[in-house]
């Protein structure tokens, strides 16, 4: 992957904690293709994931540089800039989808050794 340019915002959206806790980690280590400085709000971003409402709450503000929307998901589902409203898609750079599949849960259950833990419980609950 390109770095992404220093002048640029990142919008870093993960599904659930996980993501959010090993993105940190990354964040933290310069790991990624942006810094921690880059991030729009100045947060990884969990608590909207459509790109509708992505667009209700971050986009309605100028912005003098391009915005880099990175989704990390386990899903592989790349509609997100398709739904989005085009008056907002001027804004966006680009979307990066980062497809963390199998579930990032289940690396998460084995980091922590509790894999047979899981499987016990598995039919009943899901990995996140």
């Amino acid at each position: 992957m390109k770095q992404i340019p220093e002048d640029h915002l990142v919008a870093l959206i993960c599904e659930g904690k996980s993501e959010k806790t090993i993105l940190s980690i990354l964040l933290e280590d310069n790991k990624l293709c942006f810094s921690e400085d880059q991030l729009l709000d100045n947060k990884i971003i969990t608590d909207v994931r459509s790109a509708k409402k992505f667009a209700d709450v971050y986009l309605n503000f100028q912005f003098e540089v391009p915005i880099h929307v990175v989704i990390v998901q386990d899903s592989k589902n790349n509609l997100w800039m398709k739904k989005m409203s085009k008056a907002y898609q001027g804004k966006i750079e680009e979307v990066i989808y980062c497809i963390t599949s199998p579930e990032i849960e289940m690396l998460m259950i084995h980091s922590i050794n509790c894999f047979d833990k899981f499987n016990k419980v598995k039919s009943k609950v899901k990995p996140s």
